[in-house]
């Protein structure tokens, strides 16, 4: 089965400076809003029902924010697509920006794979996304972490 998996909207947020913004996480910023509005178009042009079709989302604002703002109505919110939480964000913010994933993003990918949701399209974070791609050997050469609001499609 064909899935889109789609990167939330920018936030305000860092990964150093994410507890600031507590449980919930940090709403989309006016940038993250507008990317938000430009996926809405592309979904459509992919012939995607806005208001029907079920959508998994984050648990976090930001995921749920892009969704609604992309016009997907029909959002479940799923603890398996919430954002990777590492031990040592700064060394993984580097790590990142070298191509490498942090384990604990492998991790939460396996478990993601192994019990997918049943939705066809996913609202998520950058590095879980790399790292479902790298675990089903579907990753882009070219570019590693997808940029806010882009789909992925990936084959389950």
């Amino acid at each position: 089965m064909r899935y889109m998996l789609i990167r939330h909207g920018k936030t305000d947020a860092s990964r150093t400076t994410r507890a600031a913004f507590g449980k919930q996480g940090a709403p989309l910023n006016d940038e993250g809003t507008q990317q938000a509005k430009a996926l809405r178009w592309e979904l459509l042009k992919r012939n995607i029902i806005l208001g029907n079709e079920p959508v998994a989302v984050s648990e976090l604002l930001r995921a749920r924010q892009t969704a609604e703002v992309a016009g997907l109505k029909n959002t479940v919110a799923n603890s398996f697509l919430n954002e990777v939480n590492t031990l040592d964000p700064q060394k993984t913010t580097e790590d990142i920006k070298k191509g490498i994933l942090a384990p604990e993003a492998i991790a939460a990918a396996k478990r993601l794979l192994a019990n997918p949701p049943k939705e066809k399209i996913w609202v998520t974070h950058g590095q879980l996304i790399a790292a479902i791609l790298a675990e089903l050997k579907q990753t882009d050469p070219k570019k590693f972490m997808p940029d806010f609001c882009e789909i992925r499609e990936v084959e389950l």
